[in-house]
């Protein structure tokens, strides 16, 4: 089961809808939330915004998002810069010459072809990044080939991950492993060159600084002391921030802890925090008291007031996905959203009060 949250998001969006609605006195704008699908496939944002995501709603001043990590509940933060890793996806496919276990020198292997580029790669990291000043990480997480013991196949496949938190990094890795690729398949003599197929990319995860420190001082003040202006960089990745580059917009991405206090605090006392189940884990540790501190995060974003323009025509939250269209004004027709067709506009709330900030 893989969740990785979005269940909870959803949940404490809507309990934070439900506030917003009641409390519309204490707030002016237009607000637009958004519940984004395919977070996981690196192309629902930008499926959205191809889909024309913009001519149905406003398009927001500055983009607000948020994801649950099984921290202690209540306990929540963000940091100015780059918050989360870029990541690349690639399949390789190296064709060889199949043939019988007996005869190998009949055969082009594409096994050892491919093993031996699964080592190679690993230099990457050990060998051209200076992990001093760069971050990069190379996973080959899937090798297949073959279904016999005594049969050498034609083809080997392997799949890897990249994650880098640099662009200028990024590249030089990609380019790398295009090379030993390339050399691995040339050196094997290969009837023909490897096959690189991108099949998922996910881009850089970066704060506004104007924008992160308003709500830095906002959730401060409000939170404190369980809000940490300075969260610790995280390696996973995520295409909300598309939202936001696409159309120039300014975003602000924050964490959001997910474990029952109960749950935290015995683990730390035995040592065991490890062992709490992470975000892919059917065995998420989650409780109300957890749910009720998203919320409340969310209902404290009516707080912000960021100078950027005369007034904030429009903030958005954005959050994951549900399996069916929300598109209405100041409520949710729930019943009437199920039966909705939609390709990828999963769901739109706007809010609007006509009173400036």
């Amino acid at each position: 089961m893989h969740a990785c949250g979005h269940d909870m998001h959803m949940a404490c969006l809507i309990a934070a809808i439900d506030v917003l609605v009641s409390a519309k006195s204490e707030w002016s704008g237009t607000l637009v939330i958004i519940y984004q699908p395919a977070e996981e496939l690196g192309n629902g944002a930008i499926r959205m915004v191809n889909d024309g995501l913009y001519d149905k709603v406003p398009k927001p001043d500055v983009l607000l998002g948020q994801h649950i990590l099984p921290q202690r509940a209540g306990r929540f933060g963000m940091r100015s810069g780059t918050v989360m890793a870029a990541s690349d996806c690639l399949k390789i496919t190296f064709t060889g010459r199949g043939g019988h276990a007996s005869m190998p020198h009949r055969t082009i292997d594409p096994i050892v072809m491919a093993a031996s580029t699964v080592v190679r790669l690993q230099t990457i990291v050990s060998r051209e990044i200076n992990v001093s000043q760069e971050f990069a990480v190379v996973t080959v997480g899937s090798f297949n080939a073959g279904s016999a013991p005594n049969i050498i196949p034609e083809q080997a496949e392997i799949q890897l991950n990249v994650r880098t938190t640099d662009e200028n990094t990024r590249k030089r890795v990609l380019s790398s492993i295009d090379r030993i690729i390339k050399a691995e398949g040339e050196a094997s003599g290969a009837i023909q060159a490897p096959q690189i197929e991108t099949t998922l990319q996910f881009p850089l995860t970066i704060n506004d600084p104007t924008v992160t420190q308003k709500v830095q001082q906002t959730f401060g003040s409000l939170f404190s002391p369980d809000f940490t202006a300075e969260w610790p960089r995280s390696n996973a990745s995520e295409d909300f921030t598309v939202l936001g580059t696409s159309i120039g917009r300014p975003c602000c991405f924050w964490f959001v802890g997910c474990t029952a206090a109960e749950i935290w605090e015995e683990a730390e006392e035995n040592g065991t925090l490890s062992d709490i189940p992470g975000n892919h884990s059917a065995f998420l540790c989650s409780r109300r008291a957890a749910h009720n501190a998203n919320w409340r995060v969310f209902f404290g974003c009516r707080c912000i007031k960021l100078p950027l323009q005369s007034s904030i025509k429009g903030v958005e939250l954005l959050l994951r996905p549900i399996p069916w269209e929300l598109a209405t004004t100041n409520s949710i027709d729930l019943e009437a959203a199920r039966g909705a067709n939609c390709n990828y506009l999963k769901g739109i709330i706007v809010l609007r009060e006509v009173n400036n900030i």
